[in-house]
This record gives C-alpha cells, structure tokens and sequence, in this order.
C-alpha cells in the first residue's frame, strides 16, 4: 500500500500505480475511452490521497499554496485535466478554511507538542459533532478515551523502548483522529464541493499538523492512518477485511493505534455489544460470528504483528514500510492488554505482565477518567471545543 509520507521518486509512484489497488484502471479508461495513465492520475486524486500525493511529488497546481512540495519530479509535468485542477483548487481552499477554524482552538504560544494534540482533540470532535455512543454518550468520548488508554501503554512500553517524542505524538494524534474522515469517505461528501460544508478530509489533517509543529513527514503518515482506518466498502480497493488490515499494516501508526488504541477499547474497554443471531441464521454460522467477535482485537494484533511480525501474513510489507511498528509496536500492544484483565486473558496473553491490571468494572469507574485526566492535563486540552449551544 502506497504511503506518500515514504514515497517521493517516481519510481516508487510508478510501482505503486501498478499495484492491485488500482488493477481496475486499465479496463475503465478502455470503457472511457482516456488514457491509462491520465485515468489514474485522476483516480487518485478523486480518491483523495492527494493529501500526500501532491505534497510529496510535487505538482505544481496554480492558486494552491498552501500545498507545500519537496523538489520537484517528472511526474509534475504530467497533464492534470482542468476539471481535475478546479476540484483540488475547491478541495484545498476549503481544506485552509477549516483547517484554520481548528487553528483557532489552538494556543499558539504553547509547544509543538501540546499544539498538535489540541489541534487533534478539536478534529476529533468537530468531526463526530451530533454523533453518539450506543450509551448515548457523545461519540467524541471513543476516540478520547482510547487515546488515554494507549497513552498510558506508552508509558509502560517506554520503561523498555525508547520511543521518540514525535512518534509517540504522532501515535495519540492517529488515536484521537481515527475516525475523523469517516464522513468525508461517505457517498456524497467524498467529492462535495460547497464551501459551506465543513468536512475533515485526510488533506485538512495534513495542512493543520504541518502548522503546529510535529515535523518532518509524521504529518503526512496521520493523515494517511486516518485514511487507511476507514473502512471503504464497495470501493475496487476494498474487497474484505484482510485486505483492509493489509492496507493499514503499510503504515506504521495505524499498525499501532488500530489493535492497541481503536480495538482495544470497542472490545476490552467500552464493549460494543456482542451480535446476536439472525433470523433464518444456521446455528454454526452464528457462532463462527461470535467467536470472531470475541478475538477479533486478538485476530487483528496476529494479522498485523503477528510473531513480532516476523510471521505476519503482509511482513514483506510490513518490513518495507513498519520499521518503527516493529521496534515498538508489539510492545505497546503487550503494555496496553496489561490494563485491564477479564476472564481468561492470562490464559489467552500468557506473556503479558498483569501486576498492574485492574478489573473492568473498577477501570471503567476509578481508573479510566484517570488516564482521560492525565492526558487532557498534560496537554492543556479542554473539555470540549465546541461552543456551548
């Protein structure tokens, strides 16, 4: 799977455009009469990893400065159609638009740090406003909590991995926005242009991080993570879950933040519910569902890391692109099922440490709005960002 974070030559692009996620290219610029290359070129676009794909190769596109780009490659000079040009022109203003709304929820004289977790806190919850939990709480609460909880598993796996400040920033701003472009990838809003509509897109994240300091390429790889931890059915990329967990295993946050932030607590913290059995659904089809429900963060850490990713299903993948998943990652993912045990987990993680795990019941009331605590103080993140009604 194509990161633009750590592709920047054309070479790379160019084996990235013939790999499978684009396979149904050839056969649609046939049906359209248009040529391959173009078509492609267009398909990303629209697809909108323009976040990375125009930052990092550089095309030069008029009236769109606020698209930083590295030295420039041959790739620039490829024709953009102008119908394509005015959508990036539409995309990108409105992208500074409410990238500079969340700006403002931003204290500007605090440190890189700081700024970029806040700046994340208001993306998470501008972009799930209105949204609630099965609890009927505010949906905000999922990605806030998870990130609390895997900020407290990096300071566990820090006693034996050092983990660079930026990364480890860059890991809790994924957590915070994992599910921040879930409405810009549905139906309509993948591709509305009303300036009136604000939708966070991967490109909105992009352009805000690179503003409140978190360096280097990190912002490009989470506003890619936040893309590749949406779920795309029906696109001709998306075709089931493995393929899904093998797109989001090419990069190294959402390696990590999804089993130890975003699975761990829909199915160990704040438990969805379980399914239930179908009308007319064989007995044995319904159980194979509920056991997949039961393991499924479990399923997820093996697909993804596997033996120390060693025997991952992806691990040629993994190697080229997780280097950093593979220093820390298993361990965080081993720091966080030491937080809270349930029944059979000793027996299931044999080679976790739970000297410090608690019950669910007692987390959910004692410890949890602890960990919330700790984080939003010590990155002077507010209660809410949203305005009081």
């Amino acid at each position: 799977m194509y990161d633009p974070s750590r592709r920047s030559i054309e070479d790379e692009m160019n084996r990235y455009l013939s790999d499978t996620r684009y396979s149904f290219v050839p056969k649609l610029a046939q049906e359209l009469n248009t040529d391959p290359t173009q078509t492609i070129v267009d398909c990303i676009l629209a697809d909108g990893l323009d976040a990375g794909v125009v930052h990092r190769i550089g095309w030069s596109l008029t009236g769109i400065d606020e698209i930083a780009s590295d030295t420039p490659y041959k790739l620039e000079r490829r024709f953009l159609r102008e119908s394509t040009k005015k959508r990036l022109a539409v995309t990108s203003a409105r992208a500074r638009r409410m990238g500079g709304s969340v700006l403002e929820h931003v204290d500007s004289k605090a440190e890189w740090d700081v700024r970029t977790m806040q700046a994340s806190w208001r993306i998470c919850e501008v972009s799930v406003e209105g949204n609630v939990r099965q609890d009927g709480r505010p949906y905000s609460m999922h990605p806030l909590e998870a990130t609390a909880v895997l900020y407290e598993a990096i300071k566990r796996a820090q006693t034996e991995t050092k983990i660079p400040r930026r990364d480890l920033i860059a890991l809790l701003a994924t957590c915070l926005m994992h599910d921040s472009v879930e409405d810009w990838v549905k139906g309509a809003n993948h591709y509305n242009l009303d300036s009136a509509v604000n939708i966070v897109s991967p490109l909105v994240i992009l352009q805000v991080l690179q503003k409140t300091g978190l360096g280097g390429s990190r912002p490009s790889y989470v506003a890619n993570a936040a893309r590749l931890m949406t779920h795309e059915k029906g696109q001709p990329w998306m075709h089931n879950y493995q393929e899904y967990i093998s797109r989001l295993s090419s990069n190294f946050l959402g390696a990590i933040v999804k089993p130890s932030g975003d699975n761990y607590h829909n199915y160990q913290v704040d438990r969805l519910p379980e399914p239930s059995r179908k009308e007319g659904e064989p007995e044995q089809v319904f159980m194979s569902r509920l056991v997949k429900y039961t393991n499924k963060q479990k399923i997820l850490a093996n697909i993804i890391f596997g033996d120390g990713i060693t025997n991952a299903p992806n691990k040629k993948n993994a190697y080229r692109h997780d280097k950093r998943a593979i220093e820390y990652g298993m361990r965080i993912l081993t720091c966080v099922r030491g937080i809270v045990e349930t029944e059979g987990d000793r027996t299931k993680y044999p080679h976790v440490d739970w000297n410090r795990a608690v019950p669910l019941d007692r987390f959910r009331a004692e410890v949890l709005p602890e960990y919330v605590e700790n984080l939003r103080n010590d990155f002077c993140m507010p209660l809410t960002t949203l305005d009081a009604a």
